[in-house]
């Protein structure tokens, strides 16, 4: 699983936008509160699945990348 701070996660989801079919699920852990939304405008556009999680739930994102089920 990658760790993304300040700019760094931006350059990852336009390298995420120019491939788009490479991402069967994303996940984004992270404790800002604005991004569940800002998530939901920029997975539109792109396969795959994305989800938000908040950092207290770093183990079942993780879970649900691997196997698509957060156990």
């Amino acid at each position: 699983m990658l760790e993304y701070e300040g700019e760094a996660l931006a350059e990852e989801l336009m390298f995420a936008v120019r491939h788009v079919g490479s991402y069967e699920r994303v996940a984004v852990v992270s404790d800002h509160d604005g991004l569940r939304p800002a998530l939901r405008v920029l997975s539109a556009p792109v396969s795959g699945q994305w989800r938000a999680f908040p950092l207290d739930r770093l183990p079942q994102a993780t879970a649900w990348v691997a196997t698509g089920q957060e156990s």
